[in-house]
């Protein structure tokens, strides 16, 4: 009894599917530290880092592979955005093959300094210089740079040291004097992610007592919020991922209750054929279900346009407009083709007011309702927004906002 359920937890676990983490250097990203509105509910600060990253990115939202490092506690989101069609240029392509996509500067989270700190990261080809506050893991600032030939340099990694050096203010950090190196294929432990790593000092290569692991240890939230694949495909793989746990949990513990219950009646060997064939059922029916889970929801969408003629994005569009600064969305929702309801932060009263003001001037709005909380100076509101008839208001051109991308410190 005792050897038969280790080979009997093996053969279930060889069932599913093998977890991988791809790494996209750092070079192809902008990146922005953000920090997050006082008393934002952390099932808001998604939504918060979608409207963020939407102004201050030089490519529609559409266009961008994005996401954003979160911990507990930290004031502060670092923000992270790559042109789509450059990653695909430059190999990145069939990225739904792996369990989670990262940009390789997040390896070492979460990692904490008593001072203001610069560290260095060598991924591939790219070197990043990461810049961290006292007592916070969340970086403030990260920029990168490809390794320059080494013919013409000599050291590679020592010329990109410097070159992103001479773009920081270094006497306002403590500058590690090393280059921590993610060297081989990853590995999933019990404390998340290790990535093997060397660390060589400034200008000497690595020898093999260097060698050393970088983690990689973020909450279920936050290791998809890191992700940078699309948030329909997310969704779809959490899902995905959620219902594998459970159907393997499932089969393994029915397979020890029907185990024990075989072995005292016609013994082991016909205990372990009959578990193995269910558990090979159970977990083939998984892709079949989600197939049709997938199908449903599309339907189901699909309808919901037909039906109701839904333009949430040219709502959106229409408030964007008028917004202030100081007025940040959390969450909005529509009903019927004319209806749009909106919840956020106002973090300076007078500002929100002029806000809906400016809304009920609008030829697109009909009408304003706001519902509006105040605490500290601080609106928390609910806007009840009903649009005219589209026949009945000409186009207007809603001007963009563009973004100058300054990757070091502000």
């Amino acid at each position: 009894m005792v050897k038969v359920f280790p080979r009997l937890v093996e053969s279930l676990r060889g069932k599913l599917p093998v977890r991988t983490v791809r790494l996209v250097p750092g070079e192809f990203f902008f990146t922005r530290s953000l920090d997050l509105p006082p008393g934002i509910l952390p099932s808001d600060i998604h939504s918060f880092a979608e409207f963020s990253l939407e102004s201050l990115s030089p490519f529609p939202m559409e266009q961008l592979s994005w996401g954003f490092l979160t911990l507990p506690g930290s004031p502060n989101i670092l923000v992270y955005g790559a042109y789509r069609e450059t990653l695909i240029r430059n190999g990145f392509t069939d990225l739904e093959k792996d369990s989670h996509v990262y940009p390789g500067f997040i390896v070492g989270t979460p990692r904490e300094f008593t001072e203001p700190s610069v560290e260095f990261r060598l991924f591939d080809t790219t070197l990043s210089a990461i810049g961290f506050a006292p007592r916070n893991a969340v970086p403030q600032w990260v920029t990168s740079a490809r390794l320059p030939d080494s013919e013409s340099t000599g050291d590679p990694v020592k010329a990109a040291r410097q070159r992103l050096l001479n773009n920081i203010d270094s006497s306002a950090y403590a500058v590690s004097d090393a280059t921590l190196e993610i060297t081989g294929e990853v590995e999933e432990s019990n404390e998340g992610w290790q990535f093997p790593a060397t660390y060589r000092i400034d200008g000497t290569p690595p020898s093999p007592e260097d060698s050393r692991s970088l983690g990689l240890r973020l909450d279920e939230h936050g290791a998809w919020f890191a992700d940078i694949r699309d948030d329909t495909y997310i969704r779809k793989k959490r899902k995905e991922n959620d219902l594998a746990r459970k159907i393997w949990f499932a089969t393994l513990a029915v397979g020890i209750a029907a185990g024990i219950c075989l072995l005292m009646h016609i013994g082991f060997f016909g205990m372990g054929f009959w578990i193995k064939n269910r558990a090979e059922f159970v977990v083939a029916q998984t892709e079949a279900f989600i197939q049709l889970s997938d199908t449903n929801d599309r339907v189901e969408k699909i309808e919901q346009f037909v039906q109701k003629e839904l333009r949430p994005f040219d709502m959106l569009e229409t408030m964007n407009v008028e917004r202030p600064s100081a007025v940040h969305f959390t969450e909005a929702d529509t009903d019927g083709f004319n209806r749009l309801s909106v919840k956020g932060i106002g973090t300076n009263v007078e500002a929100f007011n002029r806000y809906t003001e400016a809304l009920r001037q609008s030829p697109k709005i009909e009408t304003v309702d706001p519902q509006v909380r105040t605490s500290q100076g601080r609106a928390l509101f609910t806007l009840t927004i009903i649009f005219r008839d589209p026949s009945e208001t000409s186009p207007s051109v809603v001007a963009g906002t563009r973004f100058t991308d300054s990757p070091g410190p502000e």
